[in-house]
């Protein structure tokens, strides 16, 4: 019985797609049956590299952007060594194989010797633009410090499978002809710039972008982002949008991102997540115009900033933040808020006390998961900290599906006299924890919890309810059975 009869192709792709590429190899080698079915995922994905660009660290924990540096071109040897892989992997029976393609160059050291070779064409990036056409299933492509030319842009909008495209300082070494190209199938888009004097290039990209979009990512320096904001052409299908402002430099100081955002978020009417990345400082007056931004928006992930703008958007459901400090939280949002309906919430946060826990179930009375790992100082005892919680228990709301607080204390550990706090002496004699009784009240109160997980240096309460109904329960109140019980983390 031969292998098709034993396993349906399509089962045989599921299992082989995802393997390592010296796994596929030695799987090729093992069976003449074999080797047919792996071969086209040893070719799936195509890295190649037109030319160089310098290396030039300026510190151990930053290395400068070449971005501005002209391209270096290889020796004639490598040169022809590349072409030869271009050639290859541009075959009729190689290249329909490819999937992903990444077009990067190589980063060389002083070492190398090459020159800046500005006035020359480049040869191999010229190869690889006429070869294009070629790869008809190319899905998705990564062009890195690209330098387009009029018969790359027009080669690159005809792959017909290109859904994902992703340009990372990309320029466009000679005026481009846009009128009569399009990127008709790509539904990811990707753009990264740091330069300042780029506006036209980015403009360049968005006019081959096509209307039905769902997803995009832009990423650029602060004021590229000013003078682009007004020119972005409205994209109504973008579901998922992520800004990222990139920080090139300490010269590049963070700009108010409240008059750059309005014009920007405009444009993205029908947006359903929103990531921020980066540093976006938002001024404590809130423009009139950000209430109607984003008016279908579901998720945000990103900075605390934000909150107060699109919390009021009552399709708002899930919030991740990677920083919330209580006081601020406090002082700019108001409670109870009756058009706030967020269900998960996932943060890391400041030291929280009795009122700011009371305060977090006011201003989100919906939750239904909640995240919070918080980070605390060298004075405060665990058991003080997690009494704050347990203050408010009954606050908590009945359908809660999901509870992890997990509190750390970076600076110092706790010495073991801090156990012997009142608040989690044992309880009516029974020898166990005052905490781990209330926990196990509030586990009683809320029937929907399929999961709960309390921690901090002393103390471990990890509840968990199974698909079959049963309950796993553990729990650890001192670190040596932090230590011993190795099924608990």
């Amino acid at each position: 019985m031969s292998f098709d009869e034993l396993m349906p192709r399509e089962l045989w792709n599921e299992i082989l797609q995802d393997l390592p590429r010296e796994t596929l190899q030695n799987l090729a080698l093992s069976h003449r049956t074999l080797h047919r079915i792996s071969r086209p995922f040893l070719f799936v994905t195509f890295v190649f590299h037109p030319y160089g660009v310098p290396y030039s660290p300026q510190k151990l924990d930053r290395v400068q952007w070449p971005e501005a540096n002209e391209p270096l071109l290889f020796s004639q040897e490598v040169q022809d060594r590349e072409l030869e892989r271009l050639d290859f992997w541009s075959s009729t029976e190689i290249a329909p194989l490819v999937r992903t393609c990444r077009l990067t160059p190589v980063v060389i050291g002083k070492t190398w010797g090459a020159e800046n070779e500005s006035d020359l064409e480049i040869a191999l990036l010229t190869a690889f633009f006429e070869r294009l056409p070629r790869f008809t299933s190319i899905q998705y492509l990564h062009a890195y410090l690209v330098r387009f030319t009029q018969t790359g842009l027009a080669n690159l909008c005809l792959l017909p499978a290109l859904s994902q495209l992703e340009i990372v300082l990309g320029t466009m070494v000679e005026p481009i002809d846009c009128s009569s190209l399009h990127l008709s199938r790509v539904t990811s888009f990707r753009l990264q710039h740091t330069r300042h004097s780029s506006p036209n290039v980015v403009d360049s990209w968005m006019r081959l972008l096509p209307n039905q979009l769902v997803e995009m990512y832009l990423g650029f320096g602060p004021h590229l982002f000013a003078d682009i904001a007004q020119n972005i052409p409205p994209f109504p299908h973008v579901r998922k949008l992520t800004l990222r402002a990139l920080r090139i430099g300490d010269r590049l100081n963070p700009m108010n991102a409240s008059p750059v955002l309005p014009p920007i978020l405009s444009k993205f009417s029908g947006v359903e997540v929103f990531v921020m990345e980066g540093y976006w400082p938002v001024s404590d007056h809130v423009p009139s115009e950000f209430s109607h931004l984003l008016p279908i928006v579901k998720e945000y992930v990103g900075l605390k900033d934000m909150l107060p703008i699109l919390l009021s958007q009552p399709t708002l459901s899930l919030i991740t933040t990677g920083w919330i400090s209580w006081p601020w939280i406090m002082e700019t949002l108001c409670a109870p808020q009756s058009f706030n309906r967020v269900v998960s919430l996932t943060a890391n946060s400041s030291r929280m006390d009795s009122t700011e826990f009371r305060f977090l179930f006011e201003i989100f009375p919906f939750l239904s998961m909640l995240n919070l790992n918080i980070t605390h100082g060298q004075q405060d005892r665990p058991n003080s900290l997690r009494k704050a919680f347990l203050e408010n228990i009954t606050r908590v709301p009945t359908w809660l599906e999901f509870l992890s607080i997990r509190w750390k204390n970076s600076e110092a550990e706790y010495s073991s006299s801090d156990s012997e706090d009142d608040a989690s002496t044992s309880d009516g004699g029974t020898g166990e924890s005052r905490h781990i009784i209330e926990l196990r009240t509030l586990v009683a109160r809320c029937p929907a919890l399929t999961s709960v997980w309390i921690e901090n240096d002393d103390f471990l309460f990890r509840w968990h309810r199974l698909f079959d109904g049963t309950v796993d329960e553990r729990t650890a109140l001192d670190a040596g059975e932090f230590i011993n019980c190795a099924s608990l983390v």
